[in-house]
């Protein structure tokens, strides 16, 4: 069914909700205010990190080891920096969270179980999600994030030969205990839970193999793929109706193929019934080529959606932002454009329970295209944030304004600048502006001090006003330009602009639309 989909995340229910809410009413309650947005789809709810999210009898619980009358100073707690974190404070990723997991326990909740039956009696699609390779706090051994597994194999990660960050500590999936490891699982999952659907998310983290691997590491996730379509079908029989399959995978085809993934092969075998395009972390993204992942998909039939992150970022080092709902708008817009069937959600769930008054607004805009358009969005250049080792990213700022190197790249030959946004379908009326933010090396300009254009057709400097708040953290001052509505097109819309010859880079930029103006 299309519309809004959300993955409700490792943490945020445990650990943003208070434990008067851990009871049978508090977790059918989540799906309850999901359920009221028309929009509404499917709810995806995470059991995994290294360790179970609920009582498991095959992978140890997060919660294992935690003593509720212990005090703060408990070894499980010990890794945690932050004294907050050792206490029970609401909103944190620490003892909260453990507390508040072990208590469904202690209470006989079965938390997955209820909201999956909450999801079928409102009728959404009730998912289980599954994270393949989650490499949270990997250079922290000591966290208890951290399954014994991980621990006591190392000769398992996918570069056991160097340190950097924790990349290098994700597990091998061309190792076969790796995969029985994680089939376990997902065997008990699919045993114990009537579900719509389990989501196998390889974005969490996306390297599965080692270094120079993934190439010979296709057929592995394939056949790893063809065994969860064969529980999940004896699962169907045993709840008397079908199980889905879905992944997550990367943004670009290109990307996912050299990752390991062949998600055409799952395709064409029928292993898959939806396929959700991502980008990585705080990756809000409007560019998915979905014309490439269809044609590549050829005649399947099942889903493809793509996911909206909370965050975003325009360039690597950037900083990655909250995503205001006018460019969850923009995204959504580009991605219906472009034959998107769903849009799912990813870490925005915090809202629900932190922020709901911008939750309610985000899900009642995403309704549909309708809604979408209806009111102000913003389409924005940023970069999917996936990359295999030994590529580059697809991030096209910073981009400097005199140009490096003269007739090197077609994309950019002179002295003169393009930009291409995927605008989503074309406004009929209102108001159409260009942004452009500028480094903070860059000299006081003025708009008229540029000559703009949008697919060929001349845009006027806007008159000069406040700055509407910085984006993002490299920005230091911003400039804007009228857009015809006559010169907009459905879909991409190219942007070119002749700045003067001075220091400086073009570091954020959007094409803003308002209907209502």
């Amino acid at each position: 069914m299309p519309g809004i989909c959300v993955n409700e995340d490792n943490a945020h229910f445990y650990a943003t909700h208070p434990s008067e809410d851990m009871t049978p009413e508090g977790v059918r309650a989540l799906v309850d205010y999901y359920a009221r947005f028309p929009g509404m789809s499917a709810l995806f709810f995470c059991t995994n990190v290294q360790r179970a999210l609920f009582a498991s009898r095959s992978w140890e619980r997060l919660y294992d080891g935690y003593d509720p009358e212990a005090g703060p100073d408990q070894p499980v707690l010990q890794w945690l920096h932050d004294p907050r974190d050792r206490e029970l404070t609401l909103g944190s990723q620490g003892r909260q969270w453990l507390h508040n997991l072990w208590l469904l326990e202690q209470r006989g909740v079965d938390h997955p179980a209820l909201w999956l039956e909450r999801c079928r009696e409102l009728g959404i699609e009730g998912w289980l999600t599954v994270r393949m390779n989650d490499c949270h706090y990997n250079d922290t051994p000591e966290a208890f994030w951290h399954s014994s597994f991980w621990r006591e194999h190392p000769e398992y990660y996918r570069a056991p030969y160097r340190e950097e960050r924790g990349w290098e500590r994700a597990l091998d999936y061309a190792q076969p205990a790796v995969r029985l490891h994680h089939l376990a699982l997902i065997r008990e999952l699919l045993d114990r839970y009537d579900m719509y659907g389990l989501e196998l998310d390889w974005m969490r983290w996306g390297m599965h193999f080692r270094p120079g691997r993934e190439a010979e590491g296709r057929a592995a996730l394939t056949d790893f793929t063809r065994q969860v379509r064969s529980l999940a079908r004896q699962a169907a029989r045993r709840v008397g109706h079908p199980i889905r399959v879905g992944v997550r995978v990367p943004a670009q085809p290109t990307e996912a193929w050299a990752l390991g993934y062949d998600v055409r092969a799952w395709a064409e075998q029928h292993l898959v019934d939806q396929v959700i395009v991502s980008s990585f972390c705080s990756g809000l993204y409007y560019d998915y080529p979905l014309e490439e992942w269809q044609a590549l998909l050829g005649n399947w039939r099942g889903q493809l959606g793509v996911c909206l992150d909370s965050g975003y970022n325009t360039y690597p080092g950037a900083g990655g932002m909250h995503t205001p709902v006018e460019m969850h708008c923009g995204a959504a817009a580009a991605a219906y454009e472009r034959g998107a069937d769903r849009v799912y959600l990813f870490n925005v769930c915090y809202y629900e329970s932190e922020d709901r008054p911008f939750m309610d607004e985000l899900l009642t805009r995403l309704t549909d295209l309708s809604t979408i358009t209806a009111g102000p969005r913003r389409q924005v250049i940023t970069y999917s944030q996936t990359a295999p080792p030994g590529t580059a990213t697809d991030a096209v700022l910073p981009l400097p304004l005199v140009n490096p190197a003269q007739g090197a790249s077609l994309a950019r030959m002179d002295t003169c600048a393009s930009l291409r946004f995927a605008l989503g379908p074309r406004p009929t009326g209102g108001r159409a502006w260009l942004r452009l933010g500028f480094s903070a090396d860059t000299p006081a300009l003025r708009a008229r001090q540029f000559s703009v254009w949008c697919n060929s057709l001349p845009c006027v400097p806007n008159r000069e006003g406040p700055s509407p708040g910085r984006p993002h953290q490299a920005m230091a001052r911003w400039l804007s330009w009228e857009i015809p509505l006559t010169a907009l097109l459905d879909d991409v819309n190219l942007v070119e602009f002749q700045p003067p010859q001075i220091p400086g880079a073009v570091v954020w930029a959007e094409i803003c639309l308002d209907p209502t103006c």
